[in-house]
């Protein structure tokens, strides 16, 4: 398997896990809203992390259509976005 490909799997594996710590931490979700939360994450490859960012208004971790992780945040003023490099994946 190529070095890359093993990394992209890896990644999306973090991913899952924290979207596991995530629905972990929201007390307020219903089972059943979190197995969708789950199902969306897994459908979107995007993992919503804002309970592990209280001061921005949302954050999340998408891989994008060239299977390159983004890290989005918005402040309530502004949305920006960031390619992952490898270093940052670590």
């Amino acid at each position: 398997m190529p070095r890359e490909k093993a990394c992209s799997e890896d990644f999306f594996q973090f991913l899952m896990m924290l979207l596991m710590l995530s629905m972990k931490l929201d007390k307020d979700k219903s089972n059943e809203e979190k197995l969708q939360a789950v199902s969306d994450a897994v459908f979107n490859k995007k993992v919503d992390i804002s309970s592990f960012t209280p001061n921005f208004k949302s954050a999340s971790i998408s891989i994008n259509a060239n299977g390159k992780p983004i890290l989005t945040v918005n402040d309530g003023k502004q949305e920006i976005s960031h390619e992952l490099t490898k270093n940052e994946q670590k």
